[in-house]
């Protein structure tokens, strides 16, 4: 394979900061010189792409995707651009191993933050909603949740080893079961 280089050509669907510096991989003549089959895509933003790509598109259920505008590395699936199966995406404030779709995390997953709080269970549209919540301060919620909160039905129990069942609103208790 030639190691081919564009500047913001035309031929690619990418532009801005996604625009394709360089491509080490094949292309498809017959389709507008597309980038198709494996290869490392460099994009002007310094991301590097390392996986298949098809017609322009990252394409690929083991690819990685380094981020360099936001200090993250993403390994896992893509399917016509979107992050999409399984995988594990580390960023500065923590790391997420579990299922996307559409670009979001969508299914089982687990998400550790930098102060040592981790969501394993279920999410759906980016949101964590069902799932064991275990805190740094020792402390473990078993639940549902919405936007990374204790909401609806759930259980906390305490470092001090205190078990409070209720129904949540906001992280309050706002009605003990």
């Amino acid at each position: 394979m030639d190691y081919i280089t564009r500047h913001n050509n035309a031929s690619t669907k990418y532009s801005g900061p996604w625009a394709v510096v360089s491509w080490s991989g094949e292309r498809n003549v017959s389709c507008n010189n597309a980038m198709n089959g494996y290869g490392i895509c460099l994009f002007a933003n310094d991301s590097t792409y390392e996986g298949y790509m098809l017609n322009d598109m990252m394409h690929d259920p083991k690819a990685k995707l380094i981020d360099k505008d936001s200090n993250s590395v993403y390994h896992g699936g893509f399917v016509e651009d979107r992050r999409e199966g399984a995988a594990m995406f580390e960023h500065p404030f923590g790391k997420y191993e579990g299922e996307y779709l559409n670009n979001k995390r969508h299914g089982t997953g687990r998400e550790t933050d930098m102060k040592g709080n981790s969501f394993t269970g279920r999410f759906e549209n980016g949101d964590a909603v069902e799932g064991k919540m275990e805190y740094a301060d020792g402390s473990v919620y078993i639940g549902t949740m919405k936007d990374d909160s204790r909401e609806g039905r759930g259980k906390l129990l305490t470092e001090d080893g205190d078990v409070i069942e209720g129904v949540w609103e906001n992280d309050e208790l706002v009605q003990k079961l």
